[in-house]
């Protein structure tokens, strides 16, 4: 459930962009659609932060809007082993988590597919709501 905030930021963007085309090409101000595309932003976003905070890990709506999708950690590399005359070298790096940005991204996904993120293939679209 990581990007929220991000994918708000894009899909604003991506919203703003498609009013603009629509008026240079038309003529005309669909401010309906606009709206229309704003409120699945908001609610796509929403539910997405309150997933993040419910089972996704984030402990703040802060967090919930700003957590990066690709999962970071510390992790201690051993350089040279100890030994009767010596301590252990190690050396401390940050690794990606695959599996946690796998599933983040795997739950991104979900959400575009559910709420309108991804254009005709999207579950609203069939119901007419995108």
């Amino acid at each position: 459930m990581a990007t929220v905030g991000t994918c708000m930021a894009l899909g604003a963007g991506i919203a703003l962009a498609k009013f603009g085309g629509d008026w240079i090409a038309t003529g005309e101000a669909d401010v309906n659609a606009l709206a229309k595309d704003m409120a699945w932003v908001a609610v796509g976003g929403g539910t997405a932060a309150a997933a993040g905070r419910a089972f996704g890990g984030a402990s703040t709506w802060s967090q919930a809007y700003t957590a990066k999708p690709i999962v970071r950690g510390l992790s201690v590399r051993v350089a040279q082993p100890a030994n009767s005359t010596r301590h252990a070298v190690m050396h401390q790096t940050t690794r990606i988590k695959w599996g946690e940005s796998y599933a983040n991204m795997s739950v991104n996904a979900g959400f575009n597919t559910m709420f309108c993120g991804s254009g005709n293939s999207s579950i609203g679209s069939y119901g007419g709501a995108c």
